[in-house]
């Protein structure tokens, strides 16, 4: 088989992404108490505006120093003898104030500033305070902010419910308004106002003269692009506190401005490199493998043989209702062709649906290549499927791609080019190379986030004019709504 003559696209510097792993975006627990500025008398009005202009929960408000003021009530949430506890004023010491700090999959710890401890939810009816911690896996501790609509609130800004990730209960005041409780009601007894005091470093970036003198696409890119529910956004702020240094605040408006651009113009990490698995698209199929023959096949771009076995790969989607779909994968042995098997049944079929071939042969090029309906693997040996699974999804993006009925190449044609540049933020430094592999980077971190309804959000609040985009032309190849069918929204009792 002779491959010279078919457009291929090639993913570089595999080696170090696949070995290495980059930085995982998804595995970062990032702590955002960095110290805190006071603002000016009118600090309450200039925080709500700053750091929530679209009434959605987001790092920067969480970040800061803030009251949690219960809507029905206005009484505050403090801490009285090391126990939550309603209070009439804000108590002394720091008792009432409140800093968020984003764990995973758009939920946060609420820590007490006057004892350090994190609110918790001890069981289905009583919250009380644990001792900080890093283990993820423990979820008492962590919450969800789920943002009131203004009409329920009578326009008012920052009223949120607070549902703990462990019950699925809701913070609540009790009827006799004395005391805090955990209440499976979300009415107004459960809607808290978070009301911002004090702003730290990050925030305070976006009152610099240097933020300013951003262009409007620029500003809102960058508020978006580092405040969002995501651990990959939480990466972002975090390359924006490290600039966010005393110096920073000394320099020219131009210089500052220069900084900000920066962090616009990469995207925190060398290459999208996100697990693809069944829990990270939402998604997986079954799959059988036929009997393996022996053969020779095509070593990429070139007239000689590599003696190997041909395997044929049905992806049966039983579970999904899609077409099925056979897969002539190509291997040195016999017994690699399942791995390809187990990469390729997690991920939908829309992104998957052109390959007919794939191609593994030992080789030190260290890459994976893509055509319009055949993928090679040209690896010193052969990953297991969670990593072709990773690499591999960025490969479809380019299958995607070169399947377009109006053009050799999506990521070329106009409507790709003009949101890459509406959007001013990058997704990854390699995807800023240029729009070949922007949309492959785009892809791969769409079929990682597919079975997370906050990285979803996150990427249409970070990415909005790339997202509309690529829904478009996903759409257009695999029918109306097709995208939005394979993602769940953020789910909410107002939706």
């Amino acid at each position: 088989m002779h491959l010279s003559s078919k457009k291929i696209f090639i993913y570089s510097g595999i080696t170090l992404s696949l070995i290495s792993g980059g930085i995982v975006l998804n595995s970062g627990l990032t702590y955002l108490n960095a110290a805190t500025v006071q603002a000016d008398s009118n600090t309450n009005s200039q925080l709500v505006n700053l750091l929530d202009p679209t009434g959605l929960a987001n790092t920067h408000l969480l970040a800061s120093n803030f009251y949690l003021k219960n809507y029905q009530s206005n009484q505050y949430l403090s801490n009285e003898s090391n126990s939550p506890a309603i209070t009439n004023q804000p108590g002394a010491d720091s008792q009432s104030l409140w800093t968020g700090n984003y764990i995973t999959s758009g939920h946060y710890q609420l820590t007490n500033n006057n004892n350090q401890q994190l609110l918790t939810g001890n069981g289905y009816s009583k919250i009380g305070f644990s001792e900080k911690t890093e283990d993820k896996n423990v979820t008492d501790n962590q919450w969800e902010l789920q943002s009131v609509p203004a009409s329920e609130v009578n326009g008012q800004k920052n009223i949120y419910l607070i549902k703990n990730a462990d019950t699925d209960h809701y913070l609540a005041q009790d009827g006799s308004q004395t005391s805090v409780i955990s209440s499976t009601n979300h009415n107004k007894s459960a809607y808290w106002e978070l009301d911002p005091q004090t702003m730290d470093n990050v925030a305070r970036v976006f009152t610099t003269d240097g933020f300013k003198s951003l262009s409007h696409d620029e500003q809102t890119g960058l508020f978006n692009y580092t405040s969002a529910t995501s651990s990959r956004s939480a990466q972002m702020r975090g390359v924006l506190k490290r600039i966010a240094t005393d110096e920073f605040f000394s320099e020219s408006a131009s210089d500052q401005a220069a900084a900000l651009r920066k962090v616009l113009s990469n995207g925190g990490s060398p290459e999208v490199n996100r697990d693809v698995n069944a829990d990270a698209t939402g998604y997986s199929t079954t799959y059988k493998l036929s009997k393996s023959k022996k053969t020779t096949y095509a070593e990429y771009s070139t007239d000689g043989s590599v003696k190997g076995y041909r395997t044929a790969v049905t992806l049966n989607n039983s579970l999904t209702r899609q077409p099925q779909q056979t897969i002539n994968v190509y291997t040195t042995q016999a017994d690699e062709a399942e791995q390809v098997a187990k990469a390729y049944a997690v991920i939908p079929y829309e992104f998957r649906q052109y390959i007919t071939n794939i191609f593994q042969t030992n080789n030190s090029a260290n890459t994976f290549n893509t055509g319009k309906d055949m993928m090679a693997i040209r690896m010193n040996f052969l990953h297991k499927n969670g990593q072709i699974a990773m690499t591999g999804a960025h490969e479809l993006g380019h299958s995607l791609s070169f399947n377009d009925a109006n053009s050799d190449d999506y990521s070329h044609t106009q409507a790709w080019t003009d949101a890459v540049k509406a959007d001013a933020d990058a997704v990854s430094d390699y995807g800023s190379s240029n729009n070949d592999e922007g949309f492959a980077e785009f892809t791969q971190l769409v079929i990682s986030s597919l079975g997370n309804p906050y990285d979803i959000q996150a990427i249409q609040t970070m990415y909005p004019h790339r997202w509309a985009a690529f829904e478009t032309y996903f759409n257009s190849l695999n029918g109306d709504g097709a995208l939005e069918k394979l993602y769940s929204p953020v789910s909410t009792p107002f939706n």
